[in-house]
C-alpha cells in the first residue's frame, strides 16, 4: 500500500509539473502574441503616419464641396492633385500650368468662358478656384468620355488628342476606351492616379 500511495503521488508530481510546463508556455505564447500583435499595430499606426506624409491631404472643405457639386469621387479628385502639383497650391509648371490641378491659363479661360464667369488672372492659383475649375472640368471630360481612364487621359493630354486617339484603331478598338496610350507621359499619368486614387481611399475615406 505504500509502495502505491508513493507510485500515486509521484505520478500526481509529474502530472502537477507536466501541467505547470504547459502553463507556462501557454502563458508564453499568450504574451508572445500580445508582444507581437501590438508590434503590428505600432507598425501599421506608423506607416499610415508615413504614408500620410506622402500622401497629403489638405483644402477637404473645397474638396468635399466640389465632389458633391459635380459628383465626383473624392478621393480621385485627391489622386488628382496629389499628382498634378503634390497638395503645393502655388506649383506651376514649364508649359504654364497653375495651382493644384495644375490647369493651363487658356484652360481657365475657356472654362470660365463655358460657366459665363470673369475669373482674373492673379486667381488662377486660388486653392478654392482652382479646385473648383480643375473639378468642373474633369466632370465636363466625364460627361464627354464615360470612362475613367480616357477623361484622366484627356485632363493631361487634352481632349484634342484623345480624341485623335479613340480615331485610331491601334489604340481603341471601339473607339471608347483606350488600350493603348500613345504619349508615354499621359501612359504614365492615367495608372499614378488611379493608384493614388486607391491611396486616399485606403487613408482617409
Amino acid at each position: 500500500m505504500a509502495q502505491t500511495r508513493r507510485r500515486h503521488v509521484r505520478q500526481e508530481r509529474r502530472h502537477n509539473s507536466f501541467l505547470k510546463r504547459v502553463l507556462l508556455i501557454f502563458v508564453a505564447v499568450a504574451a508572445a502574441a500580445v508582444v507581437l500583435w501590438l508590434v503590428v499595430v505600432n507598425f501599421s499606426k506608423a506607416s499610415d503616419s508615413m504614408m500620410r506624409n506622402v500622401y497629403k491631404l489638405e483644402y477637404t472643405g473645397a474638396i468635399e464641396k466640389a465632389a458633391q457639386e459635380y459628383d465626383l469621387d473624392k478621393a480621385l479628385i485627391c489622386g488628382v492633385i496629389h499628382t498634378e502639383s503634390g497638395f503645393d497650391p502655388d506649383a506651376g509648371s514649364g508649359a504654364g500650368a497653375q495651382g493644384l490641378m495644375q490647369l493651363m491659363p487658356s484652360t481657365f479661360e475657356w472654362l470660365a468662358q463655358l460657366r459665363g464667369e470673369t475669373v482674373p488672372e492673379y486667381s488662377y492659383t486660388d486653392p478654392e478656384l482652382n479646385i473648383d475649375y480643375g473639378c468642373y472640368f474633369l466632370r465636363w471630360l466625364f460627361d464627354r468620355y464615360g470612362d475613367t481612364e480616357v477623361a484622366l487621359a484627356a485632363y493631361n493630354a487634352g481632349f484634342g488628342a484623345v480624341d485623335e486617339w479613340l480615331k485610331d484603331k491601334n489604340c481603341s478598338p471601339d473607339g471608347k476606351t483606350l488600350t493603348t496610350i500613345p504619349v508615354t507621359e499621359t501612359a504614365n499619368y492615367v495608372p499614378k492616379v488611379l493608384k493614388a486614387k486607391d491611396k486616399y481611399n485606403e487613408l482617409y475615406f
